[in-house]
């Protein structure tokens, strides 16, 4: 009589969730240790001050000059002035203005480099839950080949085998065995690069499972809650405001600017001394800037228009990316709920119906299932995950 071979095996990976709190705790240790984030926050604040560098008038011109006379009888001629050129009084309104949205765009790429890491860190998230949910599978099935594996021990000690099926159960070990080194290698290569992410220090990620996934019940309205957050469409806004000013600015500098100052000049006994007034003319040196300028500020108009739709067209397949997987994992799910494979193997193998071979094979069906289904659950976090970044 056959020994009672109990093998268990997940029918579906009945994926546990778990609170928000954890990974946006997550999120913020990487925003906290990453080095690129500082690096860009150093640079953010470097462009900040470069911004308010060139808003005062121009520094004061000091000149002087010693003139030996001749004959010498004349005497010597000494010279000295202090002038000052002042531009258009609307120029340093515009130029002020123009300084304030740059330090806005500055800080708006920031939050381009910040968003882009805050990605990177989320999708290794997923990953690593994946990973270590697969790895408890992969146990399971290793602990089930084990059991097998020593039924089989056992009947061919007692004649109740042959070595044929016992090799075979000792080569499904040896695959159960094998996929869960592999899997741990990749559990380390992901751990690295989490590393990196967070400065350099190890980064624990303890949560058992994913994210609930709640995707907005209105994708219009989900949308143009993103587009108002997006800060490439706030810089694009801010470089439209920019692009008006710069007009305005350029028409501004192309207005006479004046230079005042004082001077004295003296020879032997004689000294005059006055102030000194001039005027330049605006002849050809700002001929094309205001022209320039507006078309630069057209072919902002069209880049952030191109953006806009195209920016769109991405966040709706995102969207609805999302959704196909959200019901490709509902279906995944109520197909496995409602099959009893598993234990119609175990019957079948136990009652001598079926060989070993036809037994695994079966089982391997069996755990391919499993195995999309997990894969679809991965990539519906991954893809949900990518939809809240774009909200933070």
């Amino acid at each position: 009589m056959r020994k009672l071979i109990s093998i268990a095996v997940l029918l579906f990976s009945g994926v546990s969730v778990f609170s928000q709190s954890g990974f946006d705790s997550f999120l913020q240790e990487i925003i906290r240790n990453n080095t690129q984030l500082k690096a860009y926050q150093l640079v953010a604040e470097a462009q900040e001050l470069e911004n308010r560098t060139g808003l005062s008038p121009a520094d004061p011109s000091v000149e002087g000059a010693y003139l030996w006379g001749s004959p010498t009888g004349i005497g010597n001629r000494k010279d000295f002035s202090v002038t000052q050129e002042i531009e258009f009084p609307t120029v340093y309104v515009h130029q002020q203005k123009l300084a304030t949205i740059r330090d806005r765009q500055a800080n708006l790429e920031f939050q381009q480099h910040r968003r882009a890491v805050l990605q990177q860190a989320a999708a290794l998230w997923v990953e690593w839950v994946y990973l270590n949910q697969r790895t408890e599978v992969i146990i399971k099935r290793q602990h089930d080949a084990q059991e097998l594996a020593r039924a089989y021990d056992e009947m061919l000690a007692t004649g109740e085998a042959n070595r044929i099926d016992r090799n075979k159960a000792a080569l499904y070990l040896l695959q159960t065995e094998k996929h869960l080194q592999q899997l741990e290698l990749n559990k380390q290569q992901t751990a690295m690069q989490l590393a990196a992410l967070n400065g350099g220090e190890t980064l624990t990620i303890d949560e058992p499972g994913y994210l609930p996934v709640r995707l907005p019940a209105d994708p219009e309205v989900w949308l143009e809650q993103v587009m108002a957050v997006d800060p490439q469409m706030q810089w694009l806004h801010q470089e439209l405001q920019a692009g008006k000013h710069s007009e305005k600015l350029n028409r501004a500098k192309s207005m006479p600017r004046l230079n005042g100052g004082y001077m004295t000049e003296s020879v032997g006994a004689e000294k005059f001394q006055g102030i000194t007034v001039g005027v330049s003319v605006p002849l050809w040196e700002k001929k094309n800037t205001v022209r320039a300028a507006r078309a630069r500020q057209q072919a902002v108009v069209l880049q952030e228009s191109d953006f806009r739709l195209q920016w769109r067209n991405h966040l709706l397949q995102v969207f609805r990316r999302a959704g196909d997987a959200q019901q490709l994992v509902a279906s995944y799910r109520d197909e496995l709920a409602h099959i009893q494979q598993k234990e119609l193997l175990d019957e079948a193998l136990q009652a001598g119906q079926i060989s070993l071979i036809d037994y695994l094979l079966e089982l391997q069906f069996n755990y391919e299932s499993v195995d999309q289904l997990m894969e679809a659950e991965m990539q519906l976090q991954a893809t949900y995950v990518e939809l809240l970044i774009l909200t933070r």
